[in-house]
Order: C-alpha cells, then sequence, then structure tokens
C-alpha cells in the first residue's frame, strides 16, 4: 500500500521533512519515489536511472558538528554530534531543524540492541553464542555504554541525550544527521541501489547506484558503500569500525522481524 508520494510528503508520515527541503531552492526529493507499509521506508515509483539523484539536502538543512575538520578524532566527532543533536531535540519545535527534530522525536525508544531491555539483550546474546560473545568494540549490546556513556561522559539520567546518541549510532552518516536519508533501509549485494555524494558546505546527495524499476524499495549500504573510505565506514557507528557496522544492521533487521512476529503471532514481548 502506497502511503504517498514521497516527493509532496505527508505530514502523518514524514512530519513535513519532505515538503520542508523542497521548499529550499537548492533542496530536492525525486518524484519517482514514494513511501510505502508496512515498513516505511522509500519505493521507486518509476525507473530510476543510474546516477539520478534521488535527494539533495542543502547543507544548512543538516545537523554536524564544528568538530567535523578532518584533524578531529572520530571519537570526537561522534560527542559533539550527540551533543548537538541533543540540544536540537530538546529544542523540538523551536529548532531550526523542526520537521526533522520532529520526526526524530516520534521514533522510539531501543532502536539498537545496547538500548532494549535486559531480556532482549540476553536473548541477543544467546542468538549470538552467548554470553562469550564480542564483537569490536566489545559485546554488541554495550556499544551505547561504551560510545556515549563511558567514551563521552553521557549522563544517564538525559534521556532526550541518551536517545541522541542512540539516534546517531544508527542513523548517521559520514558525521552529519540528515534528513530523509534514514528512511533508505540497509541491505547489500545487488539490492544495494543508492549511494552518497557528500560536497562539504554545500549539499548530501543521494543518487542511484544502478538503474531502479518501478517498484523496487530503495536499499543504502552501512559497510560496503563503493565510494566511501574506512573513516567513513568507522563514522557509521562510532568507533566500533566495519566489522561491528555489519554486525548491528544484521541484528536491527532481525529485531524488525521479531516486531512484526510480535504483531503477527501476538508473541511475548521481551524487546523494547
Amino acid at each position: 500500500q502506497i502511503w504517498a508520494d514521497a516527493s509532496q510528503g505527508i505530514s502523518d508520515v514524514d512530519f513535513g521533512v519532505v515538503e520542508w527541503v523542497s521548499s529550499h531552492k537548492d533542496g530536492y526529493v525525486n518524484p519517482k519515489i514514494s513511501f510505502e507499509e508496512p515498513v516505511l521506508g522509500l519505493f521507486s515509483n518509476n525507473e530510476i536511472v543510474k546516477d539520478e539523484v534521488i535527494t539533495q539536502i542543502p547543507w544548512e538543512m543538516i545537523v554536524k558538528t564544528t568538530e567535523r575538520q578532518r584533524t578531529a578524532s572520530q571519537g570526537d566527532i561522534f560527542c559533539s554530534l550527540v551533543q548537538t543533536l541533543a540540544k536540537e531535540l530538546k529544542l523540538g519545535r523551536r529548532s531550526k531543524y523542526a520537521p526533522y527534530v520532529m520526526h526524530l522525536q516520534s521514533l522510539r525508544e531501543g532502536q539498537i540492541p545496547s538500548a532494549w531491555s535486559n531480556e532482549g539483550k540476553y536473548l541477543i546474546s544467546q542468538i549470538l553464542g552467548g554470553e562469550d560473545q564480542q564483537l569490536p568494540p566489545g559485546s554488541i549490546t554495550q556499544i551505547l555504554d561504551d560510545e556515549w556513556y563511558n567514551a563521552c561522559g553521557g549522563d544517564k539520567n538525559d534521556a532526550v541525550a541518551t536517545k541522541a546518541a542512540e539516534t546517531v549510532i544508527q542513523r548517521e552518516d559520514q558525521g552529519l544527521m540528515v534528513p530523509l536519508y534514514d528512511l533508505f533501509e540497509h541491505r547489500n549485494g545487488h539490492y544495494t541501489n543508492t549511494k552518497t555524494r557528500v560536497k562539504e558546505g554545500i549539499y548530501h546527495q543521494t543518487v542511484a547506484s544502478r538503474t531502479i524499476s518501478a517498484g523496487e524499495q530503495l536499499y543504502k549500504s552501512h559497510d560496503l558503500c563503493e565510494d566511501c573510505n574506512t573513516d567513513a565506514i568507522e563514522q557509521g557507528y562510532g568507533t566500533a569500525g566495519k566489522t561491528a557496522s555489519f554486525m548491528l544492521c544484521i541484528i536491527l533487521h532481525l529485531q524488525n522481524a521479531y516486531r512484526l512476529m510480535y504483531k503477527r503471532l501476538n508473541l511475548p514481548r521481551i524487546i523494547s
């Protein structure tokens, strides 16, 4: 079921992000894409040829940090970006990124395994081989603790900052929080059909990496993007690196699969 022509947007799905981006003279959302359910993803409603621009987000609409200079460490970029995003989330509708901020605020907590309940963490640890199973830089259920609470000195009592950290871990691209970019789901192999182009200070583009047929879902790759470098991969999940980002993507798919089973089969709700 098609929810909306993504080039027009729909306020109760995207919180006006599409209209906000399209209203900028340098913003662009391709009219050949649509939102569809039951997963809120992006799909092509017409053929999109290789290198055709799908979205172009102007630089001033991207949440970013002054720590993005190349001399900054990946840890500094992560900590600063989380702090910046937390500030905007607290501003809410008063933020200059208000439509995007309202979309991010609507996302439920527990999007990554390290933010799950203790029961959920135990379940995924068993799936991965028990308590001895370790993924760099440690247990996949500890990334939030390692990168935000410990490395950045995050406040466990600040729920908004914690959500900002969780959101950055899952959704940032090359040290940037980009409107609409998080609606492109992760999938590798032939399914990957988009790539990004970042022109520092000007825009973030998502373009077709191959010709996309009508009806295809639009996918990005977190760990096998053809034009990203090691730094960009590592930024994708803080300091966890390529292996952890790949495994986190797998676990996020498991989480989504469990939630679908929970809804359809009335399974016990242990992931929250």
